[in-house]
């Protein structure tokens, strides 16, 4: 075969996998990757993407998005997000270890009206990387 069709050969085939990654992202379950506008003062030290999903949390309430709240919860059937009657226009979120290293995360939230809820942050099962991270309720 030619130069040239071994280049078109390699261009189709890079285009597919292209397409086909695009498909499964827009397929999924989860909001295009946390991209979430919300006004929260981050502490602590979030993994990438974490500060970002805390962000879609706070988005949610204030917008009272039930859709966004079930996409970003571990199970939402089985343990759906707390939904504070807070003002959900701002917050602070503090994102901290719980277990000294043995990957237990959390986010403490308040809101701007002092209200404050405690959110577990777990990595959902994806094929999609990097991580895909989940809240879920604390006990």
């Amino acid at each position: 075969m030619h130069l040239a069709a071994w280049t078109g050969v390699a261009v189709v085939a890079v285009t597919a996998a292209g397409a086909g990654t695009l498909w499964a992202r827009l397929n999924s379950e989860e909001p295009s990757r946390y991209s979430c506008k919300a006004p929260v003062v981050v502490t602590g030290t979030p993994l990438p993407g974490q500060a970002a999903l805390v962000r879609c949390y706070v988005r949610a309430l204030h917008d009272h998005d039930a859709t966004l709240l079930s996409k970003i919860a571990t199970d939402p059937a089985a343990q759906p997000l707390p939904v504070p009657p807070a003002d959900a226009n701002s917050a602070r979120a503090r994102f901290f270890d719980f277990d000294a290293g043995m990957g237990d995360q959390r986010v403490a939230i308040t809101f701007a009206d002092g209200q404050q809820v405690t959110l577990r942050i777990g990595e959902a099962p994806s094929d999609l990387d990097p991580a895909v991270w989940r809240l879920e309720p604390t006990p």
